[in-house]
């Protein structure tokens, strides 16, 4: 992004927090959310900022952390695996990621982009497109100048539109957001809201075939 555009998103972010006016949502503390992750870390979680290959929501700073959880099982799957354009899985990757169920320790504020659009005058398209400029400039902003009422951002899934995402900023010193409640390989998962299983979402649900090839 141009210096222009980015100045005028910090303008327009500064006016809405000097008046109050963030278009903020709560999480409530302990909602059931899910991360899914590669296997062998001791959390379900992380924050992470990454100094390449930044996600949507990364800071450019590379200051802020952040944790991408979902609001659903099959987005939280989604979002990995689609964002990678695979269409095929051979059953043996299966094992090597697990489903993350975790838990909001408080109350948590994020910031509802979708009715942030017409207050920066954007479009949805252009905070959902395969360009992640302006979604990072909203993260550069809070990274630059921290906002205790702020504590992370709601999006929809770009892969499961009915789906909630959040990026999910990294908490102060001393104060802890979630829990990890458990860690599942995908291929022993099997999500108690819909009674599928990891390889029937994948099929069912984000059309993605599940062989065996290896097996």
């Amino acid at each position: 992004m141009n210096k222009t555009g980015r100045n005028n998103i910090t303008d327009k972010l500064n006016s809405l927090c000097a008046n109050n006016e963030l278009p903020l949502q709560t999480i409530t503390a302990g909602q059931t959310l899910f991360r899914m992750q590669g296997t062998g870390h001791a959390k379900g979680f992380h924050y992470h900022a990454p100094t390449a290959n930044l996600g949507r929501y990364n800071d450019p700073n590379a200051k802020l952390g952040i944790c991408y959880v979902s609001s659903q099982a099959d987005v939280a799957i989604g979002e990995i695996i689609l964002r990678t354009g695979k269409t095929e899985l051979d059953k043996s990757e299966l094992e090597l990621s697990e489903i993350a169920q975790l838990t909001t320790k408080k109350d948590l504020k994020v910031l509802n982009v979708g009715r942030l659009l017409p207050k920066l005058g954007l479009k949805l398209d252009e905070l959902s497109s395969t360009s992640y400029g302006i979604c990072q400039e909203i993260v550069r902003y809070f990274s630059d100048n921290p906002n205790p009422a702020v504590q992370g951002i709601i999006y929809i899934s770009r892969h499961l539109a009915d789906g909630e995402c959040y990026a999910l900023f990294a908490p102060a010193p001393g104060e802890v957001h979630l829990e990890t409640i458990s860690k599942v390989k995908l291929s022993d998962f099997k999500c108690a809201a819909t009674g599928l299983d990891a390889e029937e979402i994948l099929t069912d649900v984000l059309n993605v075939d599940v062989t065996d090839v290896m097996g």
